[in-house]
Parts: C-alpha cells; sequence; structure tokens
C-alpha cells in the first residue's frame, strides 16, 4: 500500500531539524502500518521508526505517548518516543503531527510456542499491575461491549452473524461489571504487534488503539490466536497462561467468565471487519473469506466448549 503521507528526503532532512537525532541518510516506508504512514529512518546516528498520524487527534497521541513512557520507566519493552530539541514529544509537519520512536530490533513471532508464551504471560501481567496503578487525565474511555455493533453483517457461510452477537451481548450483560476492573489497555496486543528476538520480546508495539477498558478485554484479544489449536481449545496453554498471569494480577471471577465472552467478541468482531473488508478491497476477496471462516470456525469450537469448561482452567 502507497503511503498516505509520502515522504522524500528533503522533508526528512527538515523534520530532523527539530531533533538531536544526527544526519539524514535513508529511509523506507513500512506498508503493512495501514493506519497511519510509517517510515524506518535511518540517520548518521542510529536507525529510528518516523510516523505520521493520520487519524488520531493531538489530546489522543498525547495520552498515548504518556501511557508509553510511563510503561516504558517501568521497565515494560516498548519502543519510547524521542523528544526534540526543545523536549517536545511531537511536532507538525505540512499539517499533520510527526513522532520519532527509537527502532527496536526483532521480528514478528511466526507461532507462540511454550518458551515464548511464558514470557508474553509474565510481561502481561506485569504490563496490567502497572497500568492498573495509571491514572491519566482526560482518558480515552471505550465501552461499547454492551451494544450491538454498527456493521452491517447478517447471515453468512456456517454463521447467523446478528444472532450470535445478540446472546453473547445478553452474557455480558449479565456479568457484575462491579468486578470488572478498567485500566489502559492495549486492545490489540497479538503476534503482529510483538518483535522478538530469541524468544524474547524486545518491544509490544503499535498502541495506537490504546484506551481505558476492561483488562479482561485486552486478555480476551491476545487469546483468541492461541485459544483454539487444530480445531480445539488449547487447554494447556490457557492454563499456562492464567497460572503466569495471575501471579502479578489475580482476577475476580467476573473477569475470569468475562476473558471466555470477551475472546468471543473478539472473534465476531473479527469475522465483521473481514466481512466489511470485502465490501471494500474486492481484489483480496478470497483471502479475507479465508481469514472469515477460519475465525467462524473458531468461534463454534469455543462456542461448543462453554464457560463452563473455560473456568475449569483456571
Amino acid at each position: 500500500m502507497p503511503p498516505l503521507t509520502p515522504l522524500i528526503k528533503t522533508d526528512f532532512e527538515n523534520i530532523l531539524k527539530n531533533y538531536p537525532l544526527g544526519e539524514y541518510k535513508s529511509h523506507k516506508h513500512i506498508d503493512w502500518a495501514l493506519g497511519n504512514t510509517v517510515y524506518l529512518l535511518k540517520t548518521t546516528k542510529l536507525k529510528y521508526i518516523l510516523k505520521v498520524c493520520e487519524q488520531s487527534g493531538e489530546d489522543l497521541l498525547k495520552f498515548q505517548i504518556d501511557v508509553l513512557n510511563y510503561l516504558n520507566k517501568k521497565g515494560i519493552p516498548v519502543a519510547p518516543v524521542l523528544k526534540t530539541k526543545t523536549k517536545r514529544n511531537l511536532i507538525h509537519y505540512n499539517g499533520k503531527p510527526v513522532l520519532i520512536q527509537k527502532f527496536v530490533s526483532g521480528k514478528h513471532p511466526k507461532k507462540i510456542d511454550e518458551e515464548l508464551m511464558k514470557e508474553i504471560t509474565n510481561l502481561f501481567g506485569l504490563m496490567h499491575k502497572y497500568l492498573l496503578r495509571l491514572k491519566l487525565k482526560g482518558k480515552h474511555t471505550c465501552l461499547n461491549h454492551f451494544k450491538p455493533s454498527l456493521d452491517k453483517v447478517g447471515t453468512i457461510p456456517k454463521i447467523n452473524f446478528r444472532r450470535e452477537e445478540k446472546d453473547l451481548i445478553k452474557q455480558l450483560k449479565k456479568l457484575n461489571q462491579k468486578y470488572l476492573r478498567r485500566c489502559i489497555i492495549h486492545s490489540d496486543l497479538r503476534d503482529v504487534n510483538l518483535l522478538v528476538e530469541n524468544n524474547k520480546v524486545q518491544a509490544i508495539i503499535d498502541w495506537d488503539d490504546a484506551h481505558e477498558d476492561y483488562l479482561a478485554y485486552d486478555i480476551g484479544v491476545f487469546l483468541l490466536d492461541p485459544s483454539v489449536k487444530n480445531g480445539r481449545v488449547d487447554k494447556k496453554i490457557l492454563k499456562s497462561f492464567f497460572k503466569g498471569y495471575q501471579k502479578h494480577v489475580k482476577l475476580t471471577d467476573e473477569e475470569k467468565k468475562a476473558v471466555y465472552y470477551f475472546i468471543k467478541a473478539r472473534s465476531l468482531s473479527t469475522i465483521a471487519w473481514c466481512s466489511r473488508q470485502i465490501r471494500v478491497h474486492k481484489e483480496h476477496t478470497a483471502r479475507l473469506k479465508n481469514i472469515r471462516l477460519k475465525m467462524i470456525k473458531r468461534y463454534q469450537v469455543l462456542n461448543d466448549f462453554g464457560v463452563d469448561n473455560f473456568l475449569e482452567l483456571f
């Protein structure tokens, strides 16, 4: 995908005048970053990540930067935002907010084995432990889990989306929200947002969707992919996750149930996303339908497993 904001050598040179990061050497557009325009930038000093923020307002960006800086100080591996010569986190270039982050080496894990899962689990628990303590002004909250989605998805092959969503919302509304803790969450923590080297997490990246929400939802998002393997719920990997996570954050009974329902909610939202993208990107129809079918099968496995069996994993 071409950059939303194309930049050339002169642009980078002008931006770098604001930073103590050396002189421009080269740049490369990172095309898998769809929401913003992201470049790998090389200078006479080091490599950096330069992001042109295409969608978020400045208030939200400052909020997300505060979260990153806080976690960085706590030792959680993130890519901190670097300050300008005048100690600012953001500049504006051609009317758009621009920030530069530390470059972190590593690759997205192709699979999450038992060793890597233990590493992620420990990190996840620590991250939530610290985020539960973080009190920021101007919180950005998103608690839409108890309302129907706006996606125009009816019956698609193998699933009646609206009926499943309606039933799931009924179950979510039965939860006692008094015992569902809220904190700042990543909200999209999965393999593509992890940089790993030698089975060690080097950085949790892409905090563009960070907001205040239920910590159980953050867990549900992450567990969607590893929770089902070969057409079955992977009890071993889930038990390992909950054992490690709860060394740092002990989940309430309502949160344990909520994790199960939020895994299902995330799978439904992914199914809806695929359906929406099929309408927009017809050239990717085959690939998107394949992803949607896999997600429907995963949802059905989780649905058949049931909340009672899920709670036995703790």
